[in-house]
């Protein structure tokens, strides 16, 4: 059975709690322990302290203001989540929960035979032995959501166990979390009639010493792994899967990046790599049996463990020419490995190489015209060739920078158009304008010597006026692919900012 299917079926086990929240209060400068914590004027000082005072029926949702939450200010770890409890914090630049790396920061726990449904929103973790433990022993459900968090400096971001409970409604749920500068990832294990199931989304993980995932079954148990649009680099291994006896463990990647590590993906079982880039690992690519459709896989000591057999197909294995349909074997022209930037380069047939729909790892829509010839199509690897790529904000008084793809050798003519772009594009013979025809500038004509793109710069005038103003950019490249010579690049809006 397959990891999105599985998913599926194991999700539905899972109840949502349908009592509507009660709301408490903590905050580390203002609070005061000896208050009611029912508003932000009558909020509790420590977690710790709040945590013990919330009822302990029905769903609650604690909020916790800015600061630093650490023994000093009276926090004792760790901080125990029970049954239908939301820790929500003010952000990750403003809420920090921080241990010593003998500590754990946050524990969650079925306490038999219950459940616990519980989340952790918008802070930062640092320090600490584990910043997560989740375990799930002698029945229960466990089901624990992490969603716009960071993780730095821990022993480990998250570990996940669960064993001697046969019930299928364990899950670690990552979103949008950002785990940087750890001894070690995320681990889930479960034995004797278990499953337990990761499934990270636009997730981060950079320097790990150790592995980003590791997940591992034993008796009669599953481990899956779920990876959607996520980023592993400089990791000594990118994800592990491994069993012992009748275990089964099963990893899906999808439109996901794991290079720079000492090796990408290690298992012993059955996994599927779809519109993702394996990319520069010391060893091994991938070492396992799976499906990989529309892959990149390059630069690494063996893109393929020679050990396994693979079911290829649209994608680019840059060691070898490797059967099945569509496969390729080039360079992808990747603009910066060597500190992460595994965007393709103009030029490689990796790109406008497969169907387009959905979206890459940056939740750019695929199928646009990477290759200038008016016929756009999706392209192999975790990132679409954006011809024209600028960040969607800019300070007043900073610098945009935009970046220009085009056909090595050819000029192309940046515009712009002070709103935002058209609802529907105005057809023309070189492909869609986006912007409006009454409102175009000029900005300049460059020549792009390379298939690695150059840098346009705009300097943004320090004036209050233009915050939240739109500004759009389009450039008309020079294209002998094109039928007429020329095509239009994608368009951008970028909104000023403070």
């Amino acid at each position: 059975m397959g990891c999105m299917k599985l998913h599926t079926i194991l999700a539905a086990a899972v109840l949502s709690p349908c009592a509507l929240a009660s709301d408490w209060y903590v905050d580390a400068g203002s609070g005061s322990n000896s208050n009611g914590g029912t508003s932000p004027s009558d909020a509790w000082r420590t977690i710790t302290y709040g945590l013990a005072q919330v009822p302990t029926a029905g769903a609650q949702t604690v909020h916790v203001a800015g600061g630093t939450y650490d023994a000093s200010l009276g926090e004792s770890f760790p901080l125990v989540l029970r049954d239908e409890l939301e820790i929500v914090g003010a952000g990750v630049e403003a809420t920090v929960v921080s241990c010593t790396t003998s500590q754990v920061a946050f524990y969650i726990d079925t306490a038999p035979p219950g459940s616990a449904v519980a989340s952790v929103e918008r802070l930062t973790v640092r320090g600490a032995q584990r910043a997560f433990r989740a375990r799930a022993n002698f029945g229960g459900c466990l089901e624990l959501s992490v969603a716009d968090v960071r993780i730095e400096g821990c022993q480990q971001a998250a570990s996940v166990f669960a064993s001697f409970g046969g019930f299928l409604c364990h899950f670690l749920r990552l979103s949008r979390v950002d785990v940087r500068d750890c001894q070690s990832g995320i681990s889930a294990q479960n034995t004797q009639f278990n499953d337990v199931n990761v499934v990270a989304t636009e997730c981060s993980f950079e320097r790990i010493e150790q592995d980003a995932f590791n997940v591992s079954a034993d008796m009669e148990s599953v481990g899956c792994l779920e990876l959607v649009r996520t980023r592993v680099l400089d990791c000594e291994t990118g994800i592990r899967a491994s069993h012992s006896s009748s275990g089964k463990v099963y990893v899906c990647v999808g439109d996901s990046l794991i290079a720079n590590c000492d090796d990408g993906l290690l298992t012993q079982q059955t996994f599927t790599l779809n519109h993702s880039t394996i990319a520069n690992h010391q060893n091994f690519g991938v070492s396992g049996d799976g499906t990989i459709e529309s892959c990149v896989l390059y630069g690494s000591g063996a893109d393929l463990d020679p050990a396994w057999t693979y079911a290829v197909s649209d994608s680019n294995v840059g060691s070898s020419q490797v059967p099945g349909n569509g496969n390729i074997s080039v360079d992808p022209l990747f603009r910066g490995p060597e500190h992460g930037d595994f965007r393709l380069g103009f030029g490689t047939g990796c790109v406008d190489a497969v169907p387009g729909g959905g979206v890459d790892l940056t939740g750019f829509g695929r199928g646009n015209d990477g290759n200038l010839d008016l016929a756009g199509a999706g392209d192999m690897g975790a990132l679409e060739l954006r011809t024209l790529d600028a960040p969607a904000t800019v300070g007043i008084g900073g610098k945009l920078h935009i970046d220009l793809h085009a056909e090595p050798g050819a000029c192309s003519v940046l515009w712009l158009a002070r709103s935002l772009q058209l609802a529907v594009p105005d057809p023309t013979p070189f492909g869609d304008r986006w912007l409006p025809e009454p409102f175009l500038e000029l900005v300049a004509t460059r020549k792009v010597p390379t298939a690695q793109p150059i840098r346009y710069t705009v300097y943004v005038p320090d004036l209050p006026v233009l915050i939240g103003q739109p500004f759009s950019f389009q450039a008309l490249s020079r294209s002998s692919a094109a039928p007429a010579g020329a095509a239009w690049t994608d368009a951008v809006t970028v909104r000023m900012t403070p």
